[in-house]
């Protein structure tokens, strides 16, 4: 065997780097699935916000108190939109059996846009939008 051969043999049993390659071709994939979890993350608290919004509208447009109009239950939504971090403006909110009579029910919509930070280009890419547009119902019944 020759010294050339021997080297080459020494080198391809050499495990020195083997940490960093696999460090490499790993961290993409985690980067992407930590970047993946957060803007889930994002999205699940502004639907709650929306959830939470439509259920306090339904409750304030059955409710039959003095006074209360149904822009004033918008615009009660609105602010508390406003209050979880979200843009009121974006938000549509629909309002249906308001003060119907006693047993209808009162139905309260909110469609909200969100946009995704680190998912919004695959989303495009899927979809044709990088916006996720969430929504959410709330149904009651006139007191």
């Amino acid at each position: 065997m020759t010294a050339t051969s021997k080297r080459l043999l020494r080198l391809l049993g050499d495990d020195r780097g083997q940490g960093l390659v696999e460090f490499a071709l790993v961290t993409p994939l985690l980067l992407l699935l930590i970047l993946g979890m957060v803007d889930f993350a994002r999205a699940w608290s502004a639907y709650e916000v929306i959830t939470y919004q439509a259920r306090q509208g339904a409750r304030m447009a059955v409710v039959d108190a003095a006074g209360v109009t149904e822009a004033d239950v918008i615009q009660a939504i609105r602010d508390g939109l406003g209050r979880g971090s979200l843009d009121p403006a974006d938000a549509t909110i629909a309002i249906s059996g308001f003060r119907a009579g006693t047993g209808t029910p009162a139905t309260v919509q909110i469609d909200y846009p969100h946009s995704l930070i680190f998912g919004g280009r695959f989303l495009d890419w899927l979809t044709g939008s990088e916006d996720l547009v969430l929504s959410t119902q709330f149904v009651m019944r006139n007191e």
